[in-house]
């Protein structure tokens, strides 16, 4: 998925429109992991990662969504190519302060991406590892 798969899935989902409310960190979700790469343009993703307040959670768990368990051992939900968490490197509200928004959607920033591949360190993380020092200018 590029950006523009990605911004039509998020929309498509209805999520709380939080447009404007996350430099107040009061929003209900923001974008994580490799869907913040591809919206940046650094690659393609095949699925979006989206850290949600436990309310929304709730709501989507009630809506019918898939329960899982990430390698991690944390629980989540999925449904088709987006997966539900409730944390990725901090919880919902740790996360926010420091986020941007890109079409109105909430999205991490590049430096929490390579915040959280630098401790996750897996092998698949090395290329993007590599790909965000070079577009920081790290």
């Amino acid at each position: 998925m590029d950006a523009v798969d990605i911004i039509s899935e998020i929309r498509e989902l209805n999520l709380p429109d939080d447009r404007g409310r996350v430099s107040t960190g009061k929003g209900e979700y923001v974008v994580v992991g490799g869907a913040v790469k591809a919206l940046h343009g650094l690659r393609q993703t095949d699925d979006i990662d989206i850290v949600v307040s436990s309310h929304l959670y709730h709501q989507l768990k009630a809506a019918g969504w898939t329960s899982i368990t990430f390698p991690d051992g944390n629980a989540g939900l999925a449904c088709d190519r987006v997966e539900i968490m409730l944390n990725w490197g901090g919880e919902l509200e740790q996360l926010l302060p420091s986020a941007e928004e890109t079409e109105g959607i909430p999205i991490v920033g590049l430096e929490k991406v390579l915040e959280w591949k630098l401790v996750a360190n897996r092998a698949k993380d090395q290329a993007d590892i590599l790909k965000l020092k070079a577009y920081l200018g790290r």
